[in-house]
């Protein structure tokens, strides 16, 4: 392809001739595109096996033109949405065995009361120590239930952040 002048341009410098002199400029333009319109057609494919959850999808090799630009900006894109995912997984997963614990205690003093009613406990201090446990762990449970709160809103406002440098990168590989 000539410098600055696009296929479009080389069909209108032809004319409207008809005849085989017109064919071949089209098959060597269609043919020029066709490696480039296979690339998107992998990228986008490899795109929607990303927003599937497929994190570890290969995508096309990276060139430097603007399909590869465009590539590797979904591969960063895609490596921070797995890296959040991970960390929102694992935040989960620890905050439901730090909450397990108070429950259970919670649970087990709760028995301990309703035993009361049946069976008296032997003493007035055993009731207090019981009750002191149990308001010793809803203490407990809220304040983790506030660090959730704390560290989800923290977590969001990270990513609200990672999201504006992730269009940042986008834009400048785009040519925004």
């Amino acid at each position: 392809m000539l410098p600055g002048i696009d296929g479009v341009e080389v069909l209108r410098r032809l004319g409207p001739r008809p005849g085989p002199d017109r064919q071949v400029p089209v098959l060597v333009l269609t043919a020029a595109g066709w490696p480039a319109a296979a690339r998107v057609t992998q990228l986008t494919s490899a795109t929607r096996e990303i927003a599937r959850g497929n994190f570890e999808t290969t995508l096309p090799t990276v060139s430097n033109d603007e399909i590869g630009q465009l590539t590797e900006s979904i591969a960063m894109m895609s490596r921070q949405i797995s890296g959040l995912v991970h960390q929102q997984q694992r935040f989960v997963s620890d905050a439901a065995h730090e909450i397990t614990s108070p429950v259970s205690r919670l649970q087990i003093a709760l028995e301990l009361l309703q035993r009361e009613q049946s069976v008296p406990l032997e003493s007035k201090e055993e009731r207090e120590l019981h009750l002191a446990k149990l308001a010793e762990d809803v203490l407990q449970m809220s304040e983790l239930v506030q660090d959730l709160l704390y560290y989800y809103s923290r977590a969001q406002r990270h990513a609200a952040a990672d999201h504006a440098e992730c269009e940042c990168v986008c834009d400048g590989a785009c040519g925004d």
